[in-house]
């Protein structure tokens, strides 16, 4: 009985010292309590793309609330991580329904994201999310990060996703034959489609290409850039 006792002793400190950490998909570290500030509807200017990394030792399941929508009622707000896409949110409620489970080291899918599509009454909207930890009982455990996605048409966005960050200039979203790129240095480049496979990759130099994507079908695509620096990038392309 007492080897028993310790044993779930032990579990329970090192669920207690599992941390985790929040970046935007750029790496950009996010702060607890830090306010994001989109001023557009527009999916490449209102995309806020996220990692939550596992900086334990032990796998950890991670799960994000929404802990308010101030000046809305969530509906519009779309919200991915794992395997649930959502398109609205309601205070309250966590998703997704299962936690989802991050290896140590690792993080979780580049494609989670926050995304809100909706204008509302035309003011400052703020929805509050918790991203947190739970242990096999579904109980929070650990440290959380708060962050806030705040809508405001008249205001300054304060986060941009967009691939000049990599020295990567894509010449338009929509293609049909060829992806054309101008590269202002080495960066590698990587087509995903939007279930996260991998369609396309290659290592470019600095210069112009054309990418031959007349093969793919039509739909959206995702087309990230990392280069040698770890600088990341991505957009969303639509493949006519």
């Amino acid at each position: 009985m007492k080897k028993v006792l310790l044993f779930l002793g032990m579990l329970a400190v090192s669920a207690t010292q599992a941390q985790m950490s929040i970046t935007k998909s750029d790496g950009t570290p996010v702060s607890n309590g830090q306010v994001f500030s989109f001023n557009s509807l527009e999916y490449e200017d209102a995309y806020f793309g996220f990692l939550v990394h596992n900086n334990s030792a032990q796998t950890i399941t991670a799960r994000i609330e929404c802990v308010d929508v101030i000046n809305g009622t969530g509906a519009g707000m779309e919200l991915c991580f794992g395997d649930v896409c959502l398109a609205s949110v309601s205070p309250g409620h966590a998703y997704p329904s299962t936690a989802v489970a991050i290896a140590p080291g690792g993080t979780n899918s580049q494609f989670d994201h926050f995304l809100n599509t909706t204008p509302n009454n035309g003011g400052i909207t703020d929805y509050v999310f918790k991203f947190y930890m739970e242990d096999a009982m579904g109980d929070p455990v650990g440290n959380n990060v708060t962050v806030i996605y705040r809508y405001d048409p008249n205001g300054l966005s304060t986060t941009a996703f967009n691939t000049t960050s990599t020295g990567a200039v894509v010449k338009s979203s929509v293609v049909e034959n060829n992806l054309e790129i101008k590269a202002s240095k080495n960066v590698q480049m990587e087509l995903f489609d939007v279930n996260g496979k991998s369609v396309n990759r290659q290592n470019l130099v600095a210069g112009d290409h054309n990418i031959d994507v007349s093969h793919l079908s039509a739909g959206i695509y995702i087309l990230s850039f990392n280069t040698d620096s770890n600088q990341k990038s991505s957009v969303k392309i639509i493949k006519k």
